[in-house]
């Protein structure tokens, strides 16, 4: 009869410590794929992520100043449209509020799909871990039983 109460707990926190290195290490590449993400659309709204965006410095460059006679900038991109029948309303660039919904839900469910990918790709990794935590439980079992005896 084992004396101890719990024979293998031993044998399991050493197994798994030793696979805490490569458990930190996939932690952090997803850390780092999760944070390009949340940072990715920052400049533009592109399908991208901003590391690969151009340079802030080479977007400037196309743009011109127009200054009035007193010195302040004149933005170009005002424009008006008839909001009604003799009033006008200023049209500065934003879109309408059924251009603004279809961008977000094209925004949402592109966010979804790579959600659920990683989800998936995390689950994998995480079944791959525990198969092989149960695989070294399983290779130490006979070692401990031929030292118990």
């Amino acid at each position: 009869m084992n004396s101890r109460p719990f024979p293998y707990f031993e044998e399991y926190v050493i197994s798994t410590s030793a696979d805490t290195p490569y458990m930190r290490l996939e932690i952090k590449k997803e850390n780092e794929k999760v944070y390009a993400a949340q940072v990715g659309f920052e400049l533009c709204n592109g399908p991208h992520y901003t590391k690969d965006f151009p340079l802030k410095e080479e977007e400037y460059t196309f743009k011109e100043a127009y200054y009035t006679q007193f010195g302040v900038p004149f933005p170009q991109t005002w424009r008006y449209k008839a909001a009604n029948r003799e009033f006008y309303q200023r049209d500065n660039g934003n879109p309408s509020y059924q251009e603004r919904r279809k961008t977000m839900e094209e925004s949402l469910s592109k966010f979804m799909a790579e959600y659920t990918k990683r989800h998936d790709e995390n689950s994998n990794l995480i079944k791959k871990i525990r198969a092989s935590t149960d695989a070294a439980i399983r290779n130490q079992e006979p070692s401990i039983k031929a030292l118990e005896i």
